[in-house]
This record gives C-alpha cells, sequence and structure tokens, in this order.
C-alpha cells in the first residue's frame, strides 16, 4: 500500500442509507436546511456521533448555524452553537490569520530564513524559511520531538539536533515540528507569547467569547487544566460503547493544535475572511495558494491552510483529530461549510459531502470520457470499488500489499465514502504500465456531488495488488 492511501485510510466512519439521499437530490433546492439536518441525524446515527455542529458559509453571511446532539454524555449537555469543541489541527487556520497579519505589518517575510527570527542554525538548516514551515516543508522528520513541558527554544534545539529527513522544500511532511518553531518566530516578532498574541490579534477582535486553550499541565500522576464552560467531550466508539478521548496538546505545540472552539466562533472567523475584514486580498490568497516544492509540484498547503480540490473546484481549509473538526472553503464560490463533532474515530469528509451537495454539478461531469478499451474490467472494478466503499471488499480480489492491509482498510473505506453517496459512475481516465503491472486510473461520480480518483495496480491474474485513491 502506498503511503498515501495509508494515511488517506487512517480516520474515520459515516453515512444515510440510499432513501435518505435520494431525498436528498429531490429536496435540496427548496429544502437545503430539512436536509441538512436529516444528513447530519442519519451521520450520527450511523457512525455514533454523539454531538455535532455545523454551519454554512454563503455570499458572506451565515446562511446556517444548527447544533445537534449530546456535548456530554455524563452530564446529558446538549450541543449548542456556543459549545466549544476541541478543533484540534484547525487551529492551524488561526494561527495563518496570525502569521500573514505580521506579514502585512512587515514584521515576518514569509520567504526569509528562519536564522533571521531565531538567530543562528545548523547548516542543514539555513535554506530552512518562514514559508517553508508553514506548508510543513521544512525538511524536518514527521515526529515530533519536544516533550510536554518544554519551551519553544527548547523544542527547536531538540528538532536540531536530528538530521533532516528531508532537502527543505523537497516534501511536504504533516506532523513535525514546524509549527513550534513558527511559534517561536511569531512570538519573537509579536512581542508577545503565542496563545496570548492570538487572543489579543484574532479572537478577541472578532468577538470570540466561546474559544480558549486549555493549558494542560501534568506533574507525575497529576493533570491540571483551566476550566472551559461547556466545552464538549471527546468520545471514540470502541466495539459496542463509547469511550472517552484526550488529545493533550502542551503549550508549544498550540500554533499546530489544540484549541477549543464554538461553531459560532469558528463561524465568525470564516466569515470575516469571506468578507476580507481580518486580512487583505493578497494575504488571504496566501493562505490558500499551494506551496510549489523544489520540483515544481504543489504541496497540499499555503500558509498553513489545506488545499485540495471538491468535484474540480479549489478548496482551502483544515481538518482536525481526523474530524472533530472539519472546516472546508471555496473561494471561487464564497461558500464555507463547518462540521464539529465530538466523535474521535471518523474520516474529515461530511464538510466535504455537505458542501458538494449545497453546489451545481463541477466542472468534471461536462468533460468527455476517453474511450474505454475494457468496458468489461471496468464494470468489475465499479463492482469492485462499491463493495470497498461498503465495507464489504471480497479479500480474494486482492493480493500482497493490497490483501494484507485490506482488514484495516475496509472500516476506514466505509467512512470516507459512504457520506458521498451511491456510485452513479466509474469512468475510465487512463492506463499504464508500472514495474510490469496494469495501473488503472479511474473517476468515480457520486451521487452527492463528491469525485474521487482511484488508482487500482494489478498484477499477473487480474488481482489488485495495490490501490489508492483521492478526493477531487
Amino acid at each position: 500500500m502506498r503511503l498515501s492511501m495509508h494515511l488517506a485510510l487512517t480516520l474515520a466512519r459515516h453515512l444515510p442509507g440510499r432513501w435518505l439521499l435520494c431525498l436528498w437530490a429531490g429536496l435540496l433546492p427548496l429544502r437545503a436546511d430539512d436536509a441538512i439536518d436529516a444528513f447530519m441525524r442519519q451521520q450520527m446515527d450511523r457512525a455514533h456521533i454523539p454531538g455535532a455542529a455545523v454551519a454554512v458559509i454563503r455570499n458572506g453571511r451565515i446562511e446556517k448555524l444548527a447544533a445537534y446532539g449530546t456535548a456530554s454524555l455524563e452530564t446529558g449537555a446538549p450541543v449548542t452553537p456556543d459549545t466549544p469543541f476541541q478543533i484540534a489541527s484547525a487551529t492551524k487556520l488561526f494561527t495563518g490569520v496570525l502569521l500573514m497579519q505580521l506579514v502585512e505589518e512587515g514584521k515576518v517575510d514569509l520567504d526569509a530564513p528562519i536564522s533571521t527570527y531565531v538567530g543562528e542554525v545548523p547548516a542543514p538548516w539555513r535554506p530552512i524559511t518562514v514559508r517553508h514551515l508553514a506548508a510543513h516543508a521544512s525538511g524536518m522528520t514527521p515526529k515530533m520531538v519536544g516533550d510536554p513541558g518544554q519551551s519553544l527554544a527548547q523544542v527547536m534545539k531538540a528538532a536540531q539536533a536530528l538530521p533532516l529527513a528531508a532537502a527543505p522544500g523537497a516534501v511536504s511532511a504533516y506532523g513535525s515540528d514546524d509549527f513550534s518553531v513558527l511559534a517561536l518566530i511569531l512570538e519573537k516578532a509579536g512581542g508577545r507569547p503565542f496563545p496570548d498574541l492570538l487572543r489579543e490579534r484574532v479572537w478577541k477582535p472578532l468577538g470570540l467569547g466561546h474559544t480558549a486553550f486549555e493549558d494542560v499541565t501534568e506533574v507525575g500522576a497529576v493533570r491540571t487544566a483551566e476550566v472551559i464552560p461547556g466545552r464538549a467531550s471527546v468520545y471514540q466508539w470502541r466495539g459496542d460503547r463509547q469511550r472517552l478521548h484526550w488529545f493533550l496538546y502542551p503549550v508549544h505545540a498550540y500554533a499546530a493544535g489544540g484549541a477549543f472552539v464554538s461553531l459560532r466562533d469558528e463561524a465568525s472567523l470564516l466569515l470575516a475572511i469571506d468578507q476580507g475584514r481580518l486580512l487583505s486580498p493578497r494575504s488571504r490568497e496566501a493562505l490558500w495558494t499551494p506551496f510549489r516544492l523544489n520540483d515544481g509540484r504543489p504541496a497540499g498547503f499555503g500558509v498553513t491552510w489545506s488545499t485540495g480540490t471538491l468535484a474540480g473546484r479549489p478548496t482551502t481549509g483544515h481538518s482536525g483529530g481526523p474530524a472533530l473538526s472539519d472546516v472546508l472553503y471555496l473561494p471561487k464560490e464564497r461558500l464555507g461549510v463547518i462540521v464539529f463533532t465530538n466523535q474521535q474515530r471518523l474520516f474529515p469528509s461530511l464538510a466535504r459531502a455537505l458542501a458538494a451537495r449545497l453546489l451545481p454539478p463541477g466542472p468534471f461531469a461536462a468533460e468527455a470520457a476517453p474511450a474505454d478499451p475494457e468496458a468489461p474490467l471496468t464494470a468489475r472494478h465499479r463492482a469492485l470499488i462499491e463493495a470497498l466503499g461498503r465495507g464489504q471488499a471480497d479479500p480474494a480480489a486482492f493480493s500482497g500489499e493490497a490483501a494484507a492491509a485490506l482488514p484495516e482498510a475496509q472500516p476506514w473505506l466505509d467512512l470516507q465514502l459512504q457520506p458521498y453517496g451511491p456510485l452513479t459512475r466509474l469512468v475510465f481516465q487512463a492506463e499504464r504500465s508500472e514495474g510490469g503491472h496494469r495501473v488503472r486510473i479511474y473517476r468515480a461520480f457520486h451521487e452527492g456531488g463528491a469525485t474521487v480518483a482511484w488508482t487500482l495496480t494489478l498484477e499477473g491474474q487480474g488481482r489488485i495488488s495495490d490501490f489508492d485513491l483521492k478526493e477531487e
């Protein structure tokens, strides 16, 4: 299995039945609000989500703020639009705004070497720029090395003691200490601790009244944290019951994750971005303009915001947890969708599924398909992909790494693909030879409007030795 597939399949679980998706298609133009509610309730039931919240921002206004279910199974408190959720890595959305504010003020230069702000660094680190950090492209090892009680300077020193995993700008590797070093630069440029900068420069001007860090400290067996009124507890479905689940972010990692944010507050951030109130047009574009790697390929990040596509349309945003938070924004359509949940075992596809249903067919729908030299093979592969999406693929159809990974992959594929609805078309795109194997590429069209690119590698007997999927 390729790494891209392994990462894509390491997340969560979802979807409504076919009748609901048909209802969606029939009611959306007239009753979009009811359809969103029905969709979310079905997803919550299917994926064991205790509580959730959804916002839709369109054309400069908040179109929907909705809360569902229970914030705490212990107290029975309901979710409201003001319930703070752990948004994990989606905290990077705020970090990017803060960074670009300091760029606008001339206090930070994205393309300056980080030594400009942190002093002398080892020779391999000298080419690293601020932009490299913001795009996860510094080359640092993806493993975070800082201990919970360490300062930002101590984390940077520990990271410098390790060899770089890649040349700066060669790859974009998520999960390194890039953001701890970035936070140190922000502190030096802004003159305050990172959490204070975020509160004073972003949260307070936006009037975010239900957003905070918990400031966890642990000494031996004792853990203490700030009180965050009304916060949603985080759960993970295990077998037949919910279990409490914690993400304990040390302070030195706060630029990368750890904020608790309410739906109303997150919608306020996205609305301010959409309306151009927080940043200049140039700075906003920088957030979601893909970083170019050394070989010219686009990375999956701009300035801290992730980049991608939805049925051929450019998207940006971030998820976290992997799907405690899922924030998606389509700049050209001026459409934003936010989904918060308190179920950790999820794949971040709910915001995409909702956004796809709120938009007309994308550009792929009108494209002429290449001639398919083996339509019967495509039909067999369609049945296989549909079975994978239901978590019911026949193991005998796979070999090698794909067969070994199938038991772990199946539940995640179920979570990832089911929210998009049934497959309506599988379109052959291309075929190539790779390492003596046939590789066939398809585009899958789903009833809800989303598209997924599939790459299937075939062994000599026609079994699938590897497969990869990418949401388009």
